[in-house]
């Protein structure tokens, strides 16, 4: 056991970090808490990325370019598709392999910038081929927020084949100034359902964006009711409704009735329902008495789901919390 230990940490103290320092952290590191579960973390850490401006603009570039340093390991790929609350507690694979959330939290960044990070769309339009689906999801909505400036893509965009289908079409659009048609629009609801977790992230996150998470909303509801092979479908569903955030208010009742199913009671499928009641806020003040009884509960002895719970009921109604003393 300590030489399995040994093996795992040495490469992890090793690990180089890029980019300028940021309040103590590079940039690198920045970027890659923002993929961190802990929501307070990736809040944080986006925050300040966000509040460099378009000065940050050539350091990611950089950060696209960061190549994984170990081999592409199906492990990794397995790993990631998992929901938030396990692929936390799973072990990395050693060296630079996770350079892909750099990549992809760098396009994510430079989009939001819009035209003006039209200087990137060189490197990327070359994340349209990169092996991480994610990475090229996130590289094209990026090509899709800088707009027009990046009429260059097209031809790499109309070229992009498979399951990016959705959001190369949607990018597209954006560029070419046309509003979103009815065709794009249910490619991108059908995307919700997909079985890979990266396709349904960016699905709800681009509708989102476009004010149009109500659209995301019904087939998330539905797998909440649902449980997949292998039991994260419930707790897959809960991290996108935790996407939208407050536009799900319409999902809260729904999620109050499966945090009260007795089939999710003291697992995994619980705590991602509190966290996406967490995220919809104070239009989830409903959730904040059966929060509190699973508190109170001795059957809830996992610390981190308590943790969990405990953050929604303040989340979504601090003063509540202050009064039940839930710290």
């Amino acid at each position: 056991m300590v030489v399995c230990i040994l093996v795992v940490a040495v490469p992890w103290q090793s690990r180089p970090f890029y980019g300028p320092v940021y309040q103590g952290k590079a940039l690198s590191v920045w970027l890659k808490e923002m993929s961190r579960f802990d929501v307070d973390t990736s809040l944080r850490a986006r925050q300040v990325l966000t509040n460099l401006g378009p000065d940050s603009i050539p350091a990611l570039i950089q950060m696209l370019k960061l190549p994984d340093r170990s081999p592409k390991s199906s492990y990794t790929a397995w790993r990631h598709n998992m929901p938030s609350l396990m692929s936390r507690w799973l072990p990395s694979t050693s060296g630079d392999g996770d350079n892909f959330i750099c990549r992809y939290n760098a396009a994510f960044l430079l989009g939001r910038f819009g035209s003006q990070a039209k200087v990137a769309v060189p490197d990327l339009v070359k994340l349209l081929n990169d092996p991480r689906t994610i990475v090229r999801f996130y590289g094209a909505e990026a090509l899709g927020r800088i707009g027009p400036e990046a009429k260059e893509a097209v031809p790499a965009l109309r070229a992009a084949k498979g399951s990016d289908g959705a959001f190369t079409a949607w990018a597209l659009e954006r560029i070419e100034m046309k509003t979103n048609s009815a065709a794009v629009i249910n490619q991108l609801v059908l995307a919700v359902s997909s079985d890979d977790k990266n396709v349904s992230e960016s699905a709800v996150a681009v509708l989102r964006d476009a004010g149009l998470a109500r659209l995301a909303l019904p087939p998330l509801l539905d797998e909440l009711k649902t449980r997949g092979d292998y039991g994260n479908q419930r707790c897959n569903a809960a991290d996108l409704i935790a996407i939208i955030g407050p536009e799900a208010k319409d999902a809260v009742i729904p999620l109050i009735e499966a945090l009260k199913n007795p089939e999710n009671a003291g697992g995994m499928d619980q705590a991602c329902i509190a966290r996406a009641l967490g995220m919809i806020g104070s239009e989830a003040k409903p959730a904040v008495s059966p929060l509190l009884t699973l508190l109170k509960s001795n059957k809830v002895e996992d610390s981190l789901w308590r943790a969990l719970f405990a953050e929604a009921v303040q989340r979504i109604d601090p003063v509540s919390a202050a009064s039940a003393g839930v710290k």
